[in-house]
């Protein structure tokens, strides 16, 4: 895990400004990698790498240059297959000067070109030149777990795993993107290729890009398709794959530890990873100070397993102290307050010198977990009790998933633009609708890509931990996906398949495999009623961009509603304000100054 950054250019030389600014960038990132920064250059290109040592410790350093070819890399992730495709490129005639999976990327350009992707399992980010060719090639996993940043400014391309890393680079447009506002304020994050600055793009999960004399290039690598359904799946071939996607991702040359909240996905993973280690397991769980949480669950299951565990208690009143600092490592705006968790969580994990750890991320898609996957009575329920009517179709299934109404939406943005953004978001299901498969494509579409895996990669690095996802293994993705729906939940029992063959494999004992899924918890109406003055004086400032977008009526309005409301856990006030003073804490991160309405097309 590491950060990369860079500028190409397919015309004139760079000027060594460039490589002093590139420099600056790279040492922005350095929670990223703060094992070592390596730079290269030649008249077209500067690369910048920020190490986290993980595999290869020695030998490993980036920008790897393959001495065959000239070509150079860096790169970001890890490549859990390395070992396995290093063999059949050695079998084929490559050498090796490393045993780093870096080299397996270089090498496997080699030898398949572009198409490397395709026999590439693992999280990752990297950019790759190739001076035969005089191209830059690009690319980003399959479920975007790392991110990559881009702009282009001219004949040059600057590049950077953070967005405000690359607000650094002097050409780096300025202004903020009024698609990406609506995005973010209707769901709380911006999803791919768009982002919160206008100009600024990700490359989308699954997609690469290849630049050159001939221009940019952006194509499609992958799409998640599971191919014809499924009757069933046997105890032995689930246990068979899911120890091999975690067997996988124990691979390092550091200590792998393992989130564990006592639940299904993160029980599977410990068990199994304890089973396949030959030493004690560090396992982590944490829970609220004082507060009934889910740390009793995961000692039997550190019990039952054998590992070393270790139990991390939140003080959920101290979180405002850590809101500067969440702001600042979430890198572009998101306003899932569980990132707080997450945040305290991984500072913890590296306060006990672990660097890598598992965890259950993709589950709930992969096995059928959500609430919303029951049906319409449950979608309408838990989607925020926003849907309105009898019937339920996918419009309004996307629609309840809003932060904040269409309604108050349109006023700002334009009722066309909203609807234009629901619509965009449902041509991604391919016609199944408000189906259970339809929504479990929307999750991989959007939920796992814009919001859960960005929410772990910037908080995790933050503290220079690496998070691994087994379930977000690409095959293990098309495999589950070709179950039918129905064996995954059953009537209103989620994740059917999966709890039998835990309960036939001794994963959990019965009063814990049918326990009520508890989650986090989060306390977010309790947290901003009980900071109501902070939280006021950003999202009322006069300048803000709330009241500049909504008008100070109307943000007055969320106060006064969170004022109606007693409970504790989530409310659509809390969420408003929340989002709200995200965006305002990050804009002054951003552009080092007070809040402010800039929107596209106004200078920086």
């Amino acid at each position: 895990m590491c950060g990369i950054s860079g500028v190409f250019s397919t015309g004139a030389p760079l000027p060594e400004s460039i490589r002093e600014g590139l420099d600056t960038v790279a040492r922005r990132m350095q929670h990223r990698g703060p094992d070592a920064l390596g730079e290269w250059a030649c008249d077209q290109l500067v690369l910048a790498h920020n190490r986290l040592a993980i595999i290869d410790l020695e030998s490993g350093s980036q920008p790897m240059v393959d001495p065959a070819t000239g070509n150079v890399i860096v790169f970001n992730g890890e490549i859990y297959n390395y070992l396995e495709l290093r063999d059949q490129l050695l079998a084929a005639g490559l050498t090796f000067t490393t045993n780093s999976d870096t080299e397996v990327i270089l090498k496997g350009y080699a030898r398949f070109g572009v198409d490397v992707l395709s026999h590439l399992n693992g999280m990752f980010a990297f950019a790759l030149y190739d001076p035969r060719r005089g191209e830059l090639f690009m690319a980003r996993d399959r479920f975007g777990e790392k991110p990559l940043h881009y702009f282009v400014t001219g004949d040059r391309v600057y590049f950077a795993s953070e967005l405000l890393a690359l607000r650094e680079f002097r050409d780096c447009p300025g202004s903020l993107s009024e698609e990406g506002l609506l995005e973010y304020f209707g769901f709380g994050n911006v999803s791919a290729p768009r982002t919160i600055l206008a100009d600024v793009h990700q490359l989308a999960p699954g997609h690469a890009m290849v630049v050159g004399k001939e221009g940019l290039r952006t194509f499609r690598y992958y799409r998640r398709s599971p191919g014809p359904s499924i009757s069933g799946i046997d105890d032995a071939q689930i246990g068979e794959t899911l120890t091999r996607a975690i067997s996988m991702r124990l691979r390092a040359d550091v200590p792998v530890a393992a989130l564990l909240s006592g639940g299904i996905d993160s029980s599977l993973i410990a068990v199994l990873a304890q089973r396949a280690s030959s030493s004690p397991l560090q396992t982590f769980a944490f829970g609220w100070a004082g507060e009934d949480d889910e740390l009793p669950f995961a000692r039997v299951v550190a019990e039952r397993a054998g590992t070393h565990h270790h139990e991390i208690v939140l003080d959920r009143t101290a979180f405002a102290a850590d809101l500067p600092g969440i702001v600042r490592a979430m890198d572009g705006p998101q306003s899932d307050s569980a990132a707080v968790v997450v945040y305290g969580l991984c500072r913890e994990i590296a306060g006990n010198g672990i660097k890598v750890v598992l965890s259950g991320e993709g589950g709930d898609e992969l096995f059928g977990g959500y609430p919303w996957y029951l049906g319409a009575g449950g979608a309408r329920s838990l989607a925020k009790r926003m849907i309105r009517g009898k019937k339920q179709d996918l419009h309004d299934y996307i629609e309840g998933k809003l932060n904040f109404p269409a309604k108050e939406l349109a006023g700002p943005f334009g009722s066309h633009h909203v609807a234009a953004m629901l619509e965009q978001r449902g041509a991604t299901l391919g016609g199944r609708g408000a189906t259970l498969e339809g929504r479990i494509d929307l999750d991989y579409s959007f939920f796992i890509p814009s919001v859960l895996m960005p929410k772990v990669d910037r908080m995790s690095m933050a503290h220079s931990v690496e998070v691994r996802a087994p379930f977000l293994d690409h095959e293990l993705v098309e495999l589950w996906g070709r179950l039918r729906g129905p064996e995954k939940v059953k009537g209103d029992e989620l994740k059917a398949r999966i709890r039998g063959y835990c309960a036939r494999a001794g994963i959990l004992p019965p009063e814990l495999l049918n326990r009520k899924k508890m989650g986090m918890n989060l306390p977010l109406s309790w947290w901003v009623r009980s900071n109501e003055q902070m939280f006021r004086e950003v999202v009322q400032d006069g300048a803000s961009t709330s009241v500049g977008l909504f008008g100070a009526e109307q943000v007055s309005g969320w106060f006064v509603e969170l004022a109606r409301d007693s409970s504790g856990g989530w409310s659509r006030a809390a969420q408003q304000i929340w989002s709200a003073f995200i965006l305002e804490i990050w804009y002054r991160e951003a552009f080092r100054g007070p809040p402010s309405r800039l929107l596209a097309g106004e200078a920086a």
